[in-house]
């Protein structure tokens, strides 16, 4: 335990303690959910979504339509013919369902603007989480059809499970800087643990609070906050252990805020996965990463 004495010692020197009530009292400096997101999710509850109704919705957000178009445009789905219209885009590419959820995850993302640049910043935060999302919903396909979780539901998991880091640089962005630092110079040392030191609060825990304010479905809520417990257990554990799975295999590619993981053999099982397969389709979502580079651009934009 003595190695550990001078970080211990310098996080309790820039340690700002905030406490309970301090970070909910500072939850409602956030800022109400755009009504698109509002419309989304009231669409989300129908057992059977009215494919007309998202076309509606996304086409008067021309920032959100862009956004799916270039999606659909990705080499995720190879088609010949360019799409130009979200109709298009839903109906003929990326399915109604998928498209709700990417539309919902790209909505809120554009809800919290923090600085760009930084180990922290938004454009390596939204990096990280264009490839998670993108791996965990092509990894959801490979799993036993009996125990998959909805693509789209993934794929929203994967692009939102930070959250909690934009809810940081948005209401304290004292404390995102001198925690961004402190990753800077002790990149060996645990996220949470810095942040527990320097916050007494974790970003898991940050995007859990905000997404309960914002009334988002509770999956995201328990992702965000879960996201970096691999011993995790509870209705959720099928998605958090994809972003595992999802963590590790991007990891050698510097493509996460964590060191370089090796595979666990017991998720793999517990997903019904293949090492073989799930590093395939690891190379093939970074070899479509620039459609995945684009969309993170959007994101910062």
């Amino acid at each position: 335990m003595e190695t550990d004495a001078p970080i211990d010692k310098l996080l309790a020197e820039q340690g700002t303690g905030m406490k309970l009530a301090d970070r909910m009292r500072r939850l409602r400096d956030l800022p109400p959910l755009p009504e698109t997101i509002i419309r989304i999710l009231a669409l989300r509850q129908h057992e059977e979504v009215n494919a007309r109704d998202l076309i509606d919705i996304v086409e008067q957000d021309p920032v959100l339509a862009a956004q799916l178009i270039s999606y659909a445009n990705s080499a995720f789905f190879s088609h010949r013919s360019p799409v130009t219209s979200i109709e298009d885009a839903i109906l003929r590419v990326v399915g109604v369902s998928p498209a709700m959820d990417l539309a919902l995850g790209l909505s809120v993302g554009r809800v919290l603007q923090i600085p760009a640049e930084g180990v922290l910043g938004a454009r390596r935060l939204w990096r990280h989480a264009t490839y998670s999302a993108a791996l965990m919903q092509q990894l959801v396909g490979q799993m036993p059809v009996a125990e998959r979780p909805d693509p789209g539901t993934a794929y929203l998991c994967g692009l939102l499970h930070d959250i909690g880091l934009f809810v940081l640089g948005f209401l304290f962005p004292q404390e995102h800087h001198a925690l961004s630092q402190l990753v800077q110079q002790h990149p060996d040392v645990a996220l949470n643990r810095l942040e527990y030191n320097l916050m007494g609060v974790s970003h898991g825990e940050l995007g859990q609070m905000a997404m309960r304010y914002w009334d988002m479905p509770e999956v995201l809520a328990t992702v965000a906050r879960h996201h970096h417990n691999a011993d995790y257990h509870g209705e959720h554990e099928t998605l958090i252990g994809l972003l595992n799975l999802a963590e590790s295999l991007l990891s050698s590619q510097g493509l996460t805020d964590t060191p370089v993981l090796e595979l666990d053999e017991s998720l793999l099982e517990r997903l019904g996965l293949e090492e073989e397969n799930v590093i395939l389709i690891a190379d093939e979502v970074i070899q479509a990463g620039d459609s995945l580079e684009q969309l993170a651009r959007q994101l910062c934009a």
